[in-house]
Protein backbone atom coordinates (compact mmCIF):
# COMPACT_ATOMS: atom_id res chain seq x y z
CA UNK A 1 0.00 0.00 0.00
CA UNK A 2 1.49 2.97 -0.86
CA UNK A 3 0.53 6.67 0.86
CA UNK A 4 1.08 10.33 0.18
CA UNK A 5 3.41 12.31 2.96
CA UNK A 6 3.75 15.56 4.17
CA UNK A 7 6.47 17.09 6.07
CA UNK A 8 5.29 19.64 8.35
CA UNK A 9 6.83 23.37 9.11
CA UNK A 10 8.35 21.76 12.56
CA UNK A 11 9.64 18.50 10.86
CA UNK A 12 7.18 15.86 11.73
CA UNK A 13 5.41 13.81 9.05
CA UNK A 14 2.04 13.62 7.90
CA UNK A 15 0.97 10.53 6.24
CA UNK A 16 -2.62 10.36 4.42
CA UNK A 17 -4.22 7.84 2.35
CA UNK A 18 -7.72 7.69 0.12
CA UNK A 19 -9.62 5.72 1.80
CA UNK A 20 -10.15 2.65 0.35
CA UNK A 21 -7.06 2.71 -2.41
CA UNK A 22 -4.32 0.47 -2.19
CA UNK A 23 -1.83 3.21 -3.97
CA UNK A 24 -1.94 6.69 -3.13
CA UNK A 25 0.00 8.88 -4.81
CA UNK A 26 0.70 12.48 -4.74
CA UNK A 27 2.10 14.56 -7.46
CA UNK A 28 2.28 18.11 -6.80
CA UNK A 29 1.97 20.90 -3.72
CA UNK A 30 0.77 24.72 -4.14
CA UNK A 31 1.81 27.16 -1.68
CA UNK A 32 -1.44 26.98 0.19
CA UNK A 33 -0.74 23.44 1.26
CA UNK A 34 -3.34 22.08 -1.19
CA UNK A 35 -1.88 18.73 -2.55
CA UNK A 36 -3.05 16.98 -5.95
CA UNK A 37 -2.73 13.64 -7.37
CA UNK A 38 -3.97 10.08 -8.29
CA UNK A 39 -5.12 7.10 -7.02
CA UNK A 40 -6.77 3.64 -7.93
CA UNK A 41 -9.57 1.55 -6.92
CA UNK A 42 -9.89 -2.06 -7.78
CA UNK A 43 -13.62 -1.12 -10.65
CA UNK A 44 -12.26 -0.67 -14.24
CA UNK A 45 -11.32 2.47 -15.24
CA UNK A 46 -9.88 2.75 -11.56
CA UNK A 47 -7.30 5.67 -11.75
CA UNK A 48 -8.77 8.94 -10.12
CA UNK A 49 -7.41 11.89 -9.06
CA UNK A 50 -7.57 13.69 -6.03
CA UNK A 51 -7.09 16.94 -3.77
CA UNK A 52 -6.13 17.45 -0.51
CA UNK A 53 -6.65 20.41 1.41
CA UNK A 54 -5.35 21.04 4.90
Amino acid sequence: MLHGFLRNTDGTITTFEVTGSPDTEPAAINPAGQITGWYLTGAPFGLHGFLRSQ
